[in-house]
C-alpha cells in the first residue's frame, strides 16, 4: 500500500460583535483556524521497529485573533438643541473610523514580520554533516602540535612572571607620578595587561583542557553505537514597533463630532530550525578512532594546525566543509536519512493609545483600549538527502566574535599590536 497525502482543517469562531456607530464593522473577538498536512505510512510501527529510517514531509499552520473586551466612553458636558450622545464603543471602533483598521486583517502598516533564515539553515545542514561519525575525542591538533607547544610555553611561562613584575612596577609607579602631577602611560598597562592575557588564552588554558581530556579518555571504556544521530539547530529572533495616527471628519448634519486616534503596532518574529542526520558507522573501538587520528581525523587537523585557521573559520566554514566532504566520501559511513525543521511564530499587536473628540461639549470618561493580538506559528517538516552542494563552504560572519572570551582575545591581540605601533610612529614623528 502507498503512502497516502492527508489535509485536515479547523476553523472556529467565538462571540461575533458589530456596530453601526460611525463607521460600522463586524468581526469575531476570537478567531482560530488550524490546518495540517501529513503522510499516511503503511506498516509504519512495524517497520520502525525493524529498523527502518522514515521521514515524512509534514506541515502545520495556525491562525489566532484575539480582540479584548475593552470600552471606551464619553460624557457629555453641555446641552444643545441637537446634540446627539456618544455611545461607548470599543477601541476597534475608534481605529476603525480614525485609521481604517479592520480588524482581523492586519491592514495597518503592512503584513507581518518575517525572518530570511535560508542562510542560517544551510549553516545548520552543513554543522549536522560535519558532526557525522565525530570521535569521542579529538586530538589530533594536540599531538600534532605538541613539541611546538611545549617550545612555545618555555617563554610565556617565564613572560607572565616578568609581566606581572612589570606591572607591579608600573602601578607603583603610577602612584608616585600622579603625586607630582604627572600622567601615567596608559599604554604599557594596557600592553602588560594584553600579554598576559593572551598567553594564558592562547598556550596555556588548551594545554590545561587537553591534559584533562587526555586524563578522561585513557579512563573511558565506552563506545559509540553503531546507529547514530547528528543534530544541529538554532534560532533567529526580531522586533519592531511603529504607531500610526488618523482622523475622522465627523459628520454634521447628524451632528457627530470629529475624531483624532493614535494606535502603536508591535510585530515579533521567531524561527527556531534544526537539521539532523541518521547514520550508522562501524565502531573498532581502538586508541586512535577513539582520540581521533584516523586518517579522515588527520585532513582536518592539517587545517586546524594552519596559523589563523580559526579565525577565519568564523567568517567562512572551510572546517566544516572539509568535514562534511570526508564524510559524504568515507565508506565506513552510510546516511539513513535527512531531515529540516522549522519553527516560526509570528506576532502582531494593535493597540488604541491615544484618542480624543474634537468638541468641548464632551470629556473623557472611561479608557480601557487593551491590544488587539494576532498570532500565526508554523511548523514544517522535510526530508533532507545530503549532497555535494552540503559540503561547500559557507559564509559565517555572526560566528566572528560569539563570546566574551573571544572578544578579550580579539582585544588583546588588537592591543599588542596596536600600541607598539603607535609609540613607535610617536618616536619616529618627534625626532624626525
Amino acid at each position: 500500500m502507498p503512502d497516502t497525502p492527508r489535509f485536515r482543517e479547523s476553523v472556529d469562531y467565538t462571540d461575533p460583535q458589530s456596530t453601526g456607530w460611525t463607521a460600522p464593522i463586524t468581526y469575531d473577538r476570537h478567531y482560530s483556524k488550524r490546518e495540517m498536512s501529513d503522510v499516511i505510512t503503511s506498516d509504519y510501527s512495524s517497520r520502525r521497529k525493524a529498523g527502518e529510517i522514515i521521514i515524512n514531509p509534514m506541515s502545520f499552520s495556525s491562525v489566532n485573533h484575539l480582540l479584548m473586551d475593552d470600552q471606551i466612553t464619553y460624557q457629555r458636558l453641555s446641552l444643545g438643541p441637537i446634540d446627539i450622545d456618544v455611545p461607548p464603543a470599543a477601541s476597534a471602533h475608534w481605529m476603525r473610523a480614525a485609521i481604517g483598521y479592520v480588524p482581523q486583517t492586519r491592514n495597518i502598516d503592512g503584513a507581518l514580520l518575517t525572518i530570511d533564515a535560508d542562510n542560517e539553515i544551510e549553516l545548520r545542514k552543513q554543522l549536522a554533516l560535519s558532526f557525522v561519525d565525530e570521535p569521542q575525542y579529538g586530538f589530533g591538533e594536540d599531538l600534532f602540535e605538541i613539541k611546538e607547544t611545549i617550545q612555545f610555553l618555555r617563554s610565556p611561562l617565564a613572560s607572565i612572571t616578568k609581566l606581572l613584575k612589570a606591572f607591579d612596577k608600573d602601578a607603583v609607579k603610577a602612584l608616585s607620578l600622579t603625586k607630582k602631577g604627572r600622567v601615567l602611560s596608559f599604554s604599557r598597562r594596557a600592553e602588560a595587561i594584553a600579554g598576559v592575557w593572551a598567553t594564558y588564552s592562547f598556550a596555556l588554558a588548551p594545554l590545561i583542557r587537553s591534559l584533562e581530556d587526555a586524563i578522561e579518555a585513557l579512563n573511558d571504556k565506552s563506545s559509540l553505537a553503531f546507529r547514530r544521530t547528528s543534530r544541529s539547530k538554532g534560532e533567529l529572533f526580531d522586533s519592531t514597533t511603529s504607531k500610526v495616527s488618523g482622523y475622522y471628519p465627523g459628520i454634521n448634519f447628524f451632528n457627530i463630532p470629529q475624531l483624532t486616534a493614535t494606535a502603536e503596532i508591535v510585530k515579533t518574529s521567531t524561527v527556531s530550525f534544526q537539521a539532523g542526520l541518521h547514520y550508522e558507522a562501524t565502531q573498532h573501538g581502538t586508541v586512535t578512532e577513539k582520540l581521533g587520528l584516523r586518517n579522515k581525523d588527520l585532513v582536518v587537523t592539517a587545517w586546524e594546525v594552519i596559523p589563523m585557521s580559526f579565525m577565519l573559520d568564523r567568517i567562512i566554514s572551510i572546517k566544516n566543509s572539509i568535514k562534511s566532504f570526508t564524510n559524504l566520501v568515507d565508506p565506513n559511513v552510510e546516511i539513513l536519512g535527512g531531515f529540516v525543521t522549522r519553527r516560526e511564530e509570528q506576532t502582531y499587536s494593535i493597540q488604541l493609545v491615544e484618542c480624543d473628540l474634537a468638541d468641548t461639549r464632551y470629556d473623557a470618561l472611561t479608557w480601557s483600549a487593551l491590544p488587539h493580538v494576532s498570532q500565526t506559528f508554523t511548523y514544517t517538516r522535510e526530508k533532507w538527502d545530503p549532497s555535494i552542494t552540503n559540503a561547500l563552504p559557507l559564509p559565517n560572519p555572526v560566528e566572528l566574535v560569539n563570546s566574551v572570551s573571544k572578544v578579550a582575545d580579539l582585544l588583546a591581540l588588537l592591543t599588542l599590536t596596536i600600541f607598539p605601533l603607535i609609540r613607535k610612529y610617536y618616536v619616529y614623528n618627534k625626532v624626525g
